[in-house]
């Protein structure tokens, strides 16, 4: 009889456990799912986003992040009036553009939000449509019709006014564009976007970039500058200094000047807006107590002459102390 108890105990014992292992396994199945559910959320997060890409609608409503970057000018088109009518010819030396999150410079025009002006302090209205898969942006200045065009990747520009030649080889139509039109002239130039970081490559070369230093990147201007004309030099460094709180000035940062300190505040050199010679007018000072302004400079690139009287040496990069208000050649600082 015991013998019959001790198989019957042992028989059920084994019933129960193989029910609680069954029972375990959907909780196995379950944590497993768990942490598949986990992984595949970890991947998700994890996924490299590509450089921006044109939005046009953000530019329509005045944010212009998305075209923040490198741009290059890659062909102009001139129309002499002479009956031939508008032809392409090789990009102007004097042709600039300069892009912020809130705003876009041109020598010839600048897009603020809805309001177009130029360096004659004209101002109006922009008006905003889409056309042909672009972004038409038109403003009236003065005697002045102007255009800004915004062209995304693989949106043709053979739809341009007057453009019946055909588009050059120096237009590559896959990639975006930036085209500023001035109508009564008339002038056309196409700005293309540029690979990150490929405008500026070539260290050995480096060239002053007004796009980044409008962003307040001066890595292009990073190196010793000196005046031939009295033997003075500055070093610009890629420090930035804020302007400190309570501060009444317009500057709100800039690069610091090595070796410049007065009471431990350093010098340092700021952007500011494009002259409509394709220059950059910027300042230099401290962030001192009691300073209301900083003095003027001009940033000039390499084949920009900032005016008639302009006769610093046009084959480089310089920087003008005094804006050009106490000349040229005997205020430009050089790349070393």
């Amino acid at each position: 009889m015991k013998k019959i108890s001790y198989t019957i105990v042992g028989f059920m014992s084994v019933l129960l456990l193989t029910a609680c292992s069954n029972l375990d396994k959907p909780t196995a199945k379950h944590s497993s799912d768990s942490r598949s559910e986990k992984v595949v959320s970890h991947k998700k997060n994890n996924v490299k986003h590509s450089e921006l890409t044109m939005n046009v609608d953000q530019i329509q409503k005045g944010n212009y992040k998305s075209i923040v970057g490198d741009w290059k000018e890659v062909a102009v088109s001139v129309n002499h009036l002479d009956g031939k009518g508008s032809v392409w010819q090789a990009p102007s030396p004097e042709d600039s553009i300069a892009i912020t999150a809130d705003k876009v410079t041109n020598n010839s025009a600048q897009l603020v939000g809805s309001t177009m002006s130029d360096s004659e302090n004209n101002s109006s209205n922009a008006r905003f449509n889409m056309k042909n898969g672009h972004l038409n942006v038109v403003g009236t200045l003065g005697a002045h019709e102007y255009s800004i065009d915004f062209y995304p990747k693989n949106v043709s520009l053979d739809d341009m006014d007057g453009m019946k030649q055909g588009l050059p080889s120096t237009i590559d139509g896959t990639k975006e564009h930036i085209t500023f039109w001035v109508g009564d002239q008339p002038y056309l130039q196409v700005y293309e976007r540029q690979p990150k970081g490929s405008v500026n490559k070539d260290k050995s070369s480096s060239k002053m970039n007004l796009t980044q230093i409008q962003s307040d990147n001066y890595e292009s201007l990073v190196g010793t500058w000196t005046n031939p004309a009295d033997g003075k030099s500055m070093n610009i460094t890629n420090k930035i200094m804020n302007r400190p709180a309570g501060l009444n000035i317009s500057v709100n940062k800039g690069a610091i000047i090595s070796g410049t300190e007065e009471d431990g505040v350093p010098e340092v050199i700021a952007k500011g807006d494009m002259t409509e010679n394709g220059a950059m007018l910027g300042t230099i000072g401290r962030f001192q107590e009691g300073m209301s302004q900083m003095s003027p400079l001009l940033f000039i690139p390499k084949g920009t002459k900032a005016g008639s009287v302009d006769d610093s040496d046009m084959s480089k990069d310089r920087i003008i102390l005094g804006g050009g208000q106490s000349g040229f050649a005997d205020q430009a600082y050089y790349r070393n």
